[in-house]
């Protein structure tokens, strides 16, 4: 476990930026508009809600905490280079959470409707369209979470379960995915 940040040049070159301000695993972290990487909460003895945000120079600043403390999480920007941070577990109580919070090119906090499913674990990313995409992931006691929200102009729209199956089509096995309907 490490508070290390290290940034890496087009060129391969490596060098240290000032570390985070306390040890930890099981953050997330993204890039906003502007170009600048925001780390987002992590555990190592127990949950942070803290939010770091490195400029394009190099230069450390902190950002309005989290809305609620948390590790396993994921986060992804979308077209306007919002950044969002979803999910996650470890508020203290040991729940699973459902909190989506975003952070403008600004830095200006903001809770976004939950996900359908509280969950950790997860994965985070963008469509084509700039919207962002939370899926998968895993809340204890349900086991494995199928579901994908997505975010479109700050609204949460949960598409259609994630499964995968085998279906006869044209004499050729095929695997179909009902979030696209598609068979592929």
């Amino acid at each position: 476990h490490s508070a290390a940040v290290d940034r890496y040049a087009p060129s391969g070159t490596r060098s240290s930026l000032t570390a985070l301000s306390t040890i930890r695993f099981r953050l997330a972290a993204s890039t906003d508009g502007g170009g600048n990487v925001l780390f987002g909460g992590g555990s190592y003895t127990s949950s942070v809600a803290v939010v770091e945000k490195y400029s394009l120079g190099g230069v450390k600043s902190t950002l309005t905490d989290l809305s609620v403390e948390r590790g396993g999480f994921a986060a992804a920007t979308d077209g306007k280079g919002n950044v969002f941070f979803g999910g996650g577990s470890g508020d203290g109580s040991g729940n699973y959470l459902a909190i989506v919070d975003q952070y403008t090119p600004g830095g200006v906090r903001s809770t976004l409707p939950s996900l359908s499913i509280p969950r950790d674990y997860l994965a985070a990313a963008t469509d084509g369209g700039g919207n962002v995409l939370f899926g998968g992931g895993g809340n204890g006691g349900n086991g494995h979470v199928a579901a994908v929200d997505k975010y479109v102009l700050d609204n949460r729209v949960t598409l259609p379960i994630l499964i995968g199956a085998q279906y006869k089509f044209e004499e050729h096995s095929v695997e179909r995915t009902a979030m696209s309907g598609e068979i592929t």
